[in-house]
């Protein structure tokens, strides 16, 4: 599957299931950062569908000036509504010489705009990853890796692996309102690769505090 650049419409799965849901690389809007995801951006409305990644996962591993990797959408202008994804996410180191690249992963999405709705959906058995050798612009959200938005009702419930992380969102200026992570999710990692010790989070009130992890 390739990214389709823009959705306007409406999407009715009638709680459907969209198996081994596949996806290659392609250039984004911008000519620079690579994308992978259903919709690049979607401006309409997405609803009652489960996504199952395929076994071979999504997986990115090259070279380039930044990539998004996301399920549904990399820009949410819309609303998704009763929205299940599942499977591995997982954008592998990639050793480059540029500077300010950025590499983003998100459960749902990568940006939740400030006209955009997430609700009554989740990210379950998800397992999320976006290492980099340098400690660029890298981040992974359960749900949304920005969020400008509103998210509501929703849950993650997985892994999380990268330089910066959030259960929910990784970054947020929205609103997210009863969210939150499963007893299951017990591995948030933070790992700075410039750094001698890993970071964990710990969860409060759908927001994420860093704390440094205790040696036992």
């Amino acid at each position: 599957w390739r990214a389709i650049p823009t959705f306007e419409g409406v999407i009715d799965g009638r709680n459907h299931k969209l198996e081994n849901f596949a996806v290659i690389a392609v250039t984004g809007s911008n000519g620079i950062t690579d994308i992978m995801s259903l919709f690049e951006t979607n401006n309409g409305t997405i609803k009652n569908l489960t996504i199952n990644i395929s076994d071979k996962k999504i997986s990115y591993n090259g070279t380039t000036d930044g990539v998004n990797v996301a399920t549904v959408a990399i820009n949410n202008n819309g609303t998704i509504d009763n929205v299940n994804v599942t499977g591995t996410i997982e954008v592998l180191p990639v050793g480059r010489g540029g500077y300010n690249i950025t590499t983003l992963a998100g459960g749902l999405v990568i940006n939740n705009s400030k006209t955009a709705t997430i609700t009554n959906s989740s990210a379950t058995g998800m397992n999320i990853s976006a290492l980099d050798d340098m400690d660029d612009f890298v981040s992974v959200g359960g749900i949304a890796t920005n969020n400008n938005g509103i998210i509501t009702n929703t849950y993650f419930d997985g892994f999380l692996l990268s330089n910066r992380v959030g259960g929910i969102t990784a970054k947020n200026a929205g609103l997210i309102d009863r969210c939150y992570v499963t007893d299951n999710t017990t591995h948030f990692k933070c790992k700075f690769t410039n750094l001698d010790d890993e970071y964990l989070d710990v969860l409060e009130n759908s927001q994420i505090h860093f704390a440094k992890k205790e040696n036992k």
